[in-house]
C-alpha cells in the first residue's frame, strides 16, 4: 500500500473486518483498552488482554503479541482518547482501523486503537457513531486522513477528495466535509427523493414575517412531506455539530434537542449504544447550505428592499444545488435541486424578465459614467417628458438604448440576485446584479468585486440568469 491511501478508497464499502460487530470482541478490546489506560499499566493485564483478543478472533497468540508490540511502538497520546463503549469493535472503527493499518502496515484491530474515536463524526463531546451511509463512511475516510497527516504527515490529510498536489497535508478537520460527503452520496448512487424542489418558487417569497408565522402551523413536519425538509435551530446546530464539527458547549441541550426532534420526525433512526442511522439527504442538504463553494440569493425588488419578507437562496457544491427559503421565523426549508440549470430555470421564475424583440444591447462602464447616464435619463424623463438615447452608451440600435435609458431613468427594480463565491470558509468573491423595468425589455446591471470600478449593462433575458452559475 502506497502513502496514497485516499486513492480507490470506494474500496471500504466492499470490506468486512474481521470480528466486526461481535459482542465477544467488543468486550475483549474493552478489556484491553481499559489496561491500556491504567496508571501503571501491568503488562501482565496487558498480556491476557492480548491472549484473549487472539482466541476471539481464532488468531494465533505468538502472532496476536507481535502485532500489539507493533501497535506499541507506533502508539501516541491519542491512543488513550475515550470512545463510546459500543462503537469499539464496531464497522466504522474497524474500518478505520483497516485504513490506517494498510498505511503503517498494523493489524486492522490494533490499528483501530491508534485512535479509539477514529470514525466518529462531530467535535469532542458531541461525536456520534453513525452506521454506514453518506456521513458514516465519510467519518472513517476522513477521520483516517486526518489521523495520518497529523501523526505521520502523511497526504493528503482531512481534505482526501479534493487535489492538493504539491500542498501539504490538511490538518483542520474543519476541511474536507462537503467534498467528502458529496464524494459518498454520489457513490452511493443515491438521488433526492422526496427533497426534490417542487413548489412555485415565487410562492415562496411570502411578503412579510407576519404572514409567514401565520403559516407556520400548516408546514409539513414528517420525513414523507416533498418539496425539501424544514428544519429548526435545534435540529440545524444537531446537524451542524454532526457535519461540520463545530459546537458550542453552550447549545448542549438544544443540540440534544435537536437530535430528538429529528429522531421523532424520523430522519433519524437508531440510538447511542447501537449507533444511529441519519437520511443522507439531510446531510447532502445541509452540508452544501453549511459550507457552499457558492452562494446565490434572490429576490423581487432590490435585496436591500427585503429584509421584511423573504429571500431565494441557492446553495452550490460542484453540481449539487440545495434550495434555501425561511418560511417562518426561526425555521428553514432546505430542497434539492437537479441542477444548475434547475436552479437558473426556477430564477427565471422569480425574476419578472420581460420577453422583448430588442436588439441586444451590452457595454462596460465605470462607476462614473454609469451614474453619469442614470442622472441623464433621470433628467431627460423630468425635462423632456420623452426617454432621450443616451449618447454614452451607443450601441446598435436606437430602441434599445431609448429603453435602457428610460428603465434607468424610471430606477424601478424587479429583481435583483446576489452571488457570492467561497474557497473553504472565506470570500473569494461576489457580483450583484439588479433588474430594470423598461418598456419593451428588462435590464441588467451587474457589478463584480473582481472587476471593480465597472459596471456592466446589457439586455436581461433566460438565458442571462446562467452567468450567475
Amino acid at each position: 500500500m502506497t502513502d496514497h491511501w485516499n486513492v480507490g478508497i470506494e474500496r471500504i464499502l466492499d470490506i468486512v473486518p474481521d470480528g466486526e460487530g461481535l459482542e465477544q470482541l467488543n468486550a475483549a478490546l474493552q478489556n484491553l483498552l481499559e489496561a491500556w489506560n491504567a496508571t501503571p499499566q501491568s503488562d501482565a493485564a496487558l498480556d491476557a488482554a492480548v491472549v484473549a483478543l487472539a482466541q476471539v478472533l481464532n488468531r494465533d497468540v505468538d502472532d496476536m503479541r507481535l502485532e500489539f508490540e507493533d501497535f506499541r511502538q507506533t502508539a501516541t497520546e491519542e491512543s488513550h482518547n475515550k470512545a463510546l463503549a459500543n462503537f469499539v469493535g464496531s464497522r466504522e472503527a474497524l474500518l478505520f482501523g483497516t485504513v490506517i493499518g494498510e498505511v503503517l502496515g498494523l493489524d486492522p484491530i490494533f490499528a483501530a486503537l491508534l485512535s479509539p474515536t477514529g470514525g466518529m463524526v462531530g467535535p469532542g463531546g458531541a461525536s456520534f457513531h453513525v452506521n454506514g451511509g453518506v456521513l458514516g463512511y465519510h467519518g472513517v475516510a476522513h477521520d483516517a486522513g486526518g489521523y495520518l497527516c497529523r501523526r505521520h504527515g502523511i497526504d493528503p490529510g482531512y481534505e482526501y477528495i479534493e487535489e492538493r498536489s504539491g500542498l501539504p497535508c490538511e490538518t483542520s478537520p474543519l476541511a474536507g466535509q462537503v467534498s467528502g460527503i458529496a464524494f459518498w452520496f454520489k457513490l452511493l448512487k443515491l438521488g433526492w427523493l422526496n427533497f426534490l424542489a417542487e413548489s412555485d418558487p415565487g410562492s415562496l417569497l411570502t411578503p412579510s414575517l407576519e404572514s409567514s408565522a401565520a403559516a407556520a402551523d400548516d408546514l409539513p413536519s414528517s420525513a414523507e412531506s416533498s418539496d425539501g425538509v424544514i428544519l429548526d435551530r435545534a435540529e440545524l446546530l444537531f446537524l451542524k455539530a454532526l457535519i461540520n464539527r463545530e459546537f458550542d458547549p453552550m447549545d448542549e441541550a438544544l443540540i440534544a434537542e435537536g437530535l430528538r426532534s429529528l429522531q421523532e420526525r424520523g430522519y433519524i433512526n437508531g440510538n447511542e449504544e447501537e449507533g444511529y442511522t441519519i437520511n443522507d439527504q439531510l446531510v447532502l442538504a445541509t452540508a452544501v447550505y453549511l459550507e457552499p463553494q457558492q452562494r446565490v440569493e434572490a429576490t423581487t425588488g432590490a435585496l436591500e428592499d427585503a429584509a421584511g419578507g423573504e429571500t431565494l437562496s441557492y446553495y452550490q457544491w460542484g453540481d449539487i444545488v440545495v434550495e434555501k427559503t425561511n418560511p417562518a421565523p426561526g425555521k428553514i426549508r432546505l430542497a434539492g435541486l437537479k441542477d444548475a440549470g434547475h436552479a437558473a430555470e426556477r430564477l427565471g421564475q422569480v425574476i419578472p424578465l420581460a420577453e422583448s424583440d430588442l436588439e441586444a444591447l451590452s457595454m462596460s462602464m465605470t462607476e462614473e459614467e454609469f451614474e453619469t447616464a442614470v442622472a441623464e435619463a433621470k433628467a431627460g424623463a423630468i425635462d423632456l417628458g420623452d426617454p432621450i438615447p443616451l449618447e454614452s452608451l451607443g450601441g446598435p440600435s436606437p430602441e434599445s438604448a431609448v429603453d435602457l435609458a428610460e428603465s434607468l431613468g424610471s430606477g424601478r427594480v424587479v429583481g435583483a440576485v446576489r452571488m457570492q463565491k467561497f474557497d473553504g470558509r472565506n470570500p473569494a468573491g461576489s457580483r450583484d446584479l439588479k433588474f430594470f423595468q423598461g418598456v419593451q425589455g428588462t435590464w441588467l446591471v451587474s457589478r463584480d468585486s473582481q472587476n471593480a470600478g465597472r459596471v456592466d449593462v446589457s439586455l436581461a433575458t433566460p438565458e442571462a440568469l446562467e452567468v450567475v452559475w
